[in-house]
């Protein structure tokens, strides 16, 4: 078998690596694990890179514009102070970069109780998504599609709007979401994750605000209906001197003179024309407007609240200083009128 001939070099020898670039090439592979990730991170963070060899990842970092900043932190700083043992090492600082503020929180030398600090990151995102970002999105949503209204009309539609979504669970939802994130990712934009994984959010707050522009619609007109009942009222000569209205359970009304004879005719036509979906304050008004009494005295049955306080207001918003409301006579307990005075 014929040996193998020696390489044959037709320029010599390959020359060695400079020693240099042995010393470079060991220094990166020493420091690759440790060196700091400038693409997602804020700088002076360190973490594991693909393909390093170092073990856990020692910050997580929560970015958000630098007008929200103020607000969030706090949010996060009171999720973070409810942690306890190893997991009340994680520290918060902040860094601003290309608009944003990044909240990083580094774990400290307690790598088990990384799990815990990310829950608790995600409890105050969530804290400060319901809180802050989701007034800022409805005061944008009604200022884009309801320009046409005043500020203080914005304003009034907005609260009620976050009224609506109170009374809403949500919180948990959102929370598990956040938290779900952030087991797979390091960094978590709050507007990017609101816009993009959010999105029933923000359908439930421009449903809620639809809602709220429709009842501030109708009280609006309904304001206006009542101002205008008034001025009616105010301009017509009286056609009674005295009308007693009992209210009766189940929203039916008994009409009396200053005598306590029931205005049989007159309340029988009232309450035909009356719709019957009408609310009893409603009825009331309808009926004495038509009657047309310079005072009116409303009674309540003993032990029956048939109006409340709110209706008892609208009423007295059409006849003013014409109303007066009976604490207990006879008359709200079922008896003959006649023994008391005719002005109760």
């Amino acid at each position: 078998m014929a040996r193998e001939s020696a390489p044959k070099w037709t320029h010599g020898p390959p020359a060695p690596e400079p020693a240099h670039r042995l010393g470079r090439y060991k220094r990166v592979q020493r420091t690759r694990a440790s060196e700091p990730c400038r693409r997602h991170c804020p700088p002076g963070d360190r973490h594991r890179l693909p393909g390093g060899r170092a073990g856990r990842i020692e910050t997580i970092a929560i970015a958000t514009t630098s007008a929200d900043a103020a607000t969030a932190r706090p949010h996060i700083e009171r999720a973070l102070q409810r942690l306890a043992g190893p997991a009340a090492a994680a520290t918060l600082r902040a860094s601003e970069r290309g608009g944003y503020t990044f909240l990083a929180c580094g774990i400290g030398d307690a790598p088990e109780a990384e799990a815990r600090v990310r829950a608790a990151l995600a409890q105050g995102v969530c804290d400060f998504i319901l809180d802050g970002c989701q007034q800022r999105l409805l005061r944008r949503l009604v200022a884009t599609r309801y320009s046409y209204f005043t500020a203080p009309e914005q304003a009034e539609i907005v609260a009620a709007a976050e009224r609506a979504l109170s009374a809403v669970e949500r919180h948990e939802r959102i929370r598990m979401r956040i938290l779900q994130f952030l087991e797979r990712q390091n960094t978590l934009i709050v507007d990017g994750f609101v816009t993009f994984r959010l999105q029933d959010l923000v359908a439930e707050a421009e449903a809620a605000l639809d809602g709220s522009v429709d009842t501030f619609l109708l009280q609006r007109e309904y304001q206006e209906f009542i101002l205008l009942l008034r001025h009616f009222v105010e301009t017509l000569p009286p056609r009674h001197d005295l009308v007693h209205a009992v209210m009766q359970p189940g929203g039916a009304f008994r009409l009396t003179d200053a005598d306590g004879h029931p205005l049989s005719r007159e309340a029988a036509e009232v309450e035909a024309a009356a719709a019957p979906e009408l609310a009893p304050e409603d009825r009331v008004i309808s009926a004495l407007v038509t009657l047309a009494p310079r005072t009116v005295v409303l009674h309540r049955p003993a032990g029956e609240q048939a109006l409340d306080e709110e209706a008892v207001a609208t009423v007295r918003e059409v006849f003013g200083g014409r109303l007066h409301l009976c604490a207990g006579c006879r008359i709200c307990r079922g008896e003959s009128a006649q023994e008391e005075p005719a002005g109760r």
